[in-house]
């Protein structure tokens, strides 16, 4: 059966309930400073970044995930702590051509102490993603955000990202991928911050082996909305996937 061009994924949960897969990854590195889809950065940084996901897959249908996750990063001249906690739900949607359509949907929590005087926010959190290929993996995402919450004034973002893969080297038992692509972001009231927000243009190295990953990350953003700036932001990023 077909939807708009979109043929819709099928198959029946063969795992159940009872034979779930957790998956754990475990991230920390750090990074220029905190950085938000609206422009801004915050603190003086570098960032020390930690992140866990748990992820329990095969739920309901073959291939869907539900994924709880946290995330802190720790300004390391003034120790001040900003971090998101979550829960979601993640399905494959549907055929597309020659690619594949993924949809999740959850929950976030934001305690952002950095900024604005202080975000103590809840968000539905909804992501769209797109994979093909055409010479290469390409990866089309938009995320969005709708605030539930928050001592600030209610709205909406959305962050759109593409990205291109390049295996540079397959071998002894690890991989070197080059990704690249473009982002922006857009705001509908969203802390009363209005429209287009930033022009991104981004690059990462990452070497795959023994179930770790060490991912080393460039990104030049320009400044759309008046008094956002024009910067380059960076990121070292290990990750361990149990």
């Amino acid at each position: 059966m077909a939807v708009s061009g979109c043929s819709i994924a099928s198959g029946q949960n063969s795992a159940g309930w009872s034979r779930l897969r957790p998956a754990v990854t475990l991230q920390t590195g750090f990074a220029r400073t905190f950085q938000l889809n609206l422009g801004g950065t915050f603190g003086d940084g570098p960032a020390w970044q930690n992140r866990a996901i748990l992820d329990f897959q095969n739920v309901a249908a073959k291939g869907d995930a539900i994924s709880v996750n946290g995330w802190i990063t720790i300004d390391t001249p003034s120790h001040r702590r900003d971090w998101i906690g979550g829960i979601a739900y993640r399905a494959p949607a549907c055929r597309a051509g020659r690619g594949s359509v993924t949809v999740t949907a959850g929950w976030q929590r934001w305690l952002f102490p950095s900024v604005l005087g202080g975000v103590r926010d809840h968000l539905i959190a909804l992501n769209g993603a797109y994979r093909t290929r055409w010479k290469a993996p390409i990866t089309v995402t938009a995320d969005h955000w709708i605030i539930l919450d928050s001592p600030l004034q209610k709205g909406h973002l959305t962050l759109i990202q593409a990205n291109v893969a390049h295996q540079l080297y397959e071998g002894h038992g690890v991989r070197l991928v080059l990704r690249h692509g473009p982002s922006t972001s857009y705001s509908y009231k969203f802390w009363n911050k209005p429209g287009w927000r930033v022009l991104r243009y981004g690059g990462s190295l990452s070497l795959d082996g023994g179930g770790f990953t060490l991912e080393g990350a460039v990104r030049q953003q320009a400044g759309i909305a008046p008094r956002v700036p024009d910067y380059t932001y960076w990121s070292v990023l290990l990750s361990r996937r149990l």
